[in-house]
């Protein structure tokens, strides 16, 4: 074979620089790509509660308003909706059926914090052109989940219909689940509420490593620190495609790291709980 001439090694060298940097950038444009869908997948999970909303004390110098003229007391305010973020979730189905972690729903259960708090499913969406926006929450039953505390797993479905609800204008994008395990290193992203009630923050992380070893893994390990919010945000990778969801690990001290529930752990229980189309 003939030797390369210095120009055309020069050349080669400075195309596979190129081709090398365009494929950087296009993974970079794939995950954002594949952040910007996932969006449309998630969705926080809160609790409601309605509560009555504090009485300011009138001034002496304030007259009070024809209301309240001759009452001898301030009117009673009217009850106001209060949320609290409990968790994140995504979804399986447009109808509303949705993954999350067990642990979020333990949040309502027994002596957890928000124990007899209505759950629901919020979601915030475009309503024109001008960039306004309209919040809706929609209810959960927790009869209607089912769990698999093993693995911090845990599927519902909303009350109502959300394809038939508001015209389906709430009705999300379902995920789709891939059950490889990517090699340790592989970069990941996940999408999840960790420090506002309906604004979903998304991060992106690598694989650290599994639990027991692939291809059977039901554990992966990420590094990116827990917070408050993201159980049940999915893993996923630069193609959209959901790999795991982080969850609680107990009595573990984790600092930098984060513990998901592998794909393939989440298809097991899913084909052990069949969905159903009513």
């Amino acid at each position: 074979m003939k030797s390369l001439t210095a120009a055309a090694l020069v050349a080669f060298q400075l195309v596979g620089v190129t081709n090398g940097a365009y494929s950087q950038s296009d993974r970079e444009s794939d995950f954002i790509s594949a952040i910007r869908s996932m969006q449309r997948s998630v969705a926080p999970v809160m609790c409601v509660r309605m509560v009555v909303p504090q009485l300011q004390p009138m001034s002496r110098q304030q007259p009070p308003s024809p209301s309240q003229a001759g009452s001898g007391a301030p009117r009673p305010a009217s009850l106001q909706l209060q949320p609290a973020l409990a968790g994140t979730a995504f979804f399986l189905t447009r109808r509303g059926d949705f993954v999350t972690a067990a642990s979020v729903l333990g949040n309502f259960m027994g002596p957890g914090p928000f124990a007899g708090c209505t759950m629901m499913i919020w979601f915030v969406s475009p309503v024109d052109p001008a960039g306004n926006f309209n919040s809706q929450g929609f209810i959960v039953s927790l009869k209607d989940c089912i769990v698999d505390a093993s693995i911090d797993v845990a599927r519902c479905r909303t009350v109502g219909d959300l394809t038939r609800e508001f015209g389906g204008r709430f009705a999300p994008d379902p995920v789709v689940i891939d059950d490889r395990q990517p090699e340790p290193g592989s970069s990941v992203a996940t999408t999840g509420f960790i420090l506002y009630d309906t604004v979903p923050i998304a991060l992106r992380s690598h694989i650290g490593g599994y639990q027991p070893a692939p291809p059977t893994a039901t554990q992966m390990i990420i590094d990116q620190p827990p917070a408050a919010g993201a159980g049940g945000s999915p893993v996923f990778d630069s193609r959209g495609k959901v790999l795991g969801m982080l969850v609680l690990v107990n009595n573990v001290v984790l600092t930098n790291i984060s513990v998901a529930s592998t794909s393939l752990a989440i298809s097991r229980f899913q084909a052990a709980h069949p969905l159903e189309n009513k």
